[in-house]
């Protein structure tokens, strides 16, 4: 039996009040107090938001990349490959950048789903200690608070790991072996909102180092702000399902992050996203497959004859710059006599293939346009 959520009568009220219409009423009624304004929900601002300082070790973390940045270190990233992972991938690196560091120094470390699963995992660690150069620090985002054991492998290798999360920590605490580990559930974090996701918590470390750099001369005091890359913190922090009913910070930055996509429709803005440019090209560079459990099978399919380093960015990434999108948008010329054969008796679904370098040349299909079952897909 489906129970109704119960709703306080005053706050269902005032936003009738407001003109609310009487639904959208109801479900903010559900969801808070009378003790909380209503204008928390209604209108969230930025500055509200509390300071990155109070996040315990974000000092050590940006001391240890503001020595990396000066000396010219190595720096790898290390993310998760769910959006909450990937828009944190995409916030440090961008800042990382932002902030003087060379893309040649940057390497990328994006776990695949089935091989690696989730966090600093054993075969990611694996490939990165066989890469070369090897990272002098490496950053993970959305993950590293329970994976104390594969920190020592990084540590014994001469690697600082810093780990930025929200997940929860073991009891044991936080990993002893990584440098700095920046985490609002940590036990004695006293950040205030410890629901926001993995992406807000990079955001607040890079927006935290930027201070530090300026301070520190590195920076001039007239380096802009990171406000324009809430745009990834709200796609990862409303795709990871965290709460908007609980966190004024969340509903903020999804807030300001909208209002930012809304903007980057225009052609001007599309330069500085060039995955949007890969949505707008990619309709104009499709090829037919049968029906979508074709596609499907497509994508697990592997190429032996192209290959790409093992630490570059991810092309399909939100970060993909505008250099891959001639050789990314494209078919495999080893399969298309296969879709070409397909085509002549079905035309009704359409897909590009994106290449993911960092997992072996696997290709992955996506549905441009479908009239088949499945629409939208």
């Amino acid at each position: 039996m489906r129970e109704s959520r119960p709703i306080e009568a005053s706050v269902f009220a005032e936003a009738r009040s407001r003109g609310l219409d009487p639904v959208i009423a109801r479900i903010v009624a559900g969801r808070i107090s009378d003790e909380t304004p209503l204008d928390v929900v209604l209108d969230p601002q930025l500055q509200h938001i509390a300071p990155p300082s109070e996040l315990t070790d974000i000092t050590k973390a940006a001391d240890r990349l503001q020595t990396a940045i000066r000396d010219g270190e190595r720096i790898g990233v290390l993310t998760d490959y769910d959006a909450d992972g990937l828009t944190s991938h995409a916030v440090i690196t961008e800042s990382l950048q932002r902030f003087g560091v060379s893309p040649e120094n940057i390497s990328h470390w994006i776990g695949h789903r089935l091989e690696d699963g989730y966090g600093i995992s054993e075969t990611l660690v694996d490939r990165l200690l066989e890469s070369l150069p090897v990272p002098q620090v490496l950053i993970s985002a959305e993950c590293g608070s329970s994976d104390e054991v594969q920190i020592v492998r990084l540590k014994d290798a001469g690697v600082d790991v810093i780990v930025t999360d929200h997940h929860r920590v073991s009891d044991r605490g936080p990993p002893a072996s990584a440098w700095a580990v920046v985490n609002p559930n940590r036990a004695d974090c006293r950040y205030p909102d410890k629901a926001i996701a993995g992406c807000m918590v990079s955001w607040l470390v890079m927006s935290f180092l930027r201070q530090r750099l300026i301070d520190q001369g590195v920076l001039v005091p007239t380096t802009p702000k990171l406000g324009d890359l809430l745009d990834y913190v709200a796609l990862g922090t409303v795709a990871d399902c965290v709460s908007l009913g609980s966190s004024e910070t969340n509903r903020a930055v999804v807030k300001a992050g909208l209002s930012l996509i809304a903007g980057q429709q225009t052609i001007a803005h599309k330069k500085d996203r060039p995955f949007l440019q890969l949505e707008e090209s990619a309709s104009h560079q499709c090829a037919r497959v049968e029906t979508p459990d074709e596609a499907l099978d497509w994508s697990g399919r592997r190429s032996e004859h192209e290959q790409h380093p093992p630490n570059q960015q991810p092309p399909h990434s939100p970060l993909a710059s505008s250099q891959h999108l001639d050789h990314t948008v494209r078919l495999n010329p080893l399969h298309r006599h296969e879709f070409v054969r397909h085509s002549s008796r079905h035309s009704h679904s359409l897909v590009i293939e994106i290449r993911e370098p960092m997992w072996g040349g696997r290709a992955f299909p996506r549905l441009c346009r479908s009239d088949a079952q499945y629409p939208g897909v």
